[in-house]
């Protein structure tokens, strides 16, 4: 994503009929790498860097 990669990550792919309603699903196991925001009301899930380092 942009200048952010995550490696060694198992990923799973779904054909979802040409649904437009959903452009994808990201897990836990991509997610933890960040800390995250997301918000329901814009339909937006936002990044930053996790300076925890996991």
């Amino acid at each position: 994503m942009g200048d952010w990669q995550v490696s060694q990550l198992e990923i799973g792919v779904l054909e979802l009929g040409g649904s437009s309603a959903i452009d994808g699903l990201l897990g836990m196991n991509f997610l933890r790498h960040f800390q995250f925001f997301i918000d329901q009301n814009e339909a937006m899930l936002r990044l930053s860097i996790n300076q925890g380092g996991s």
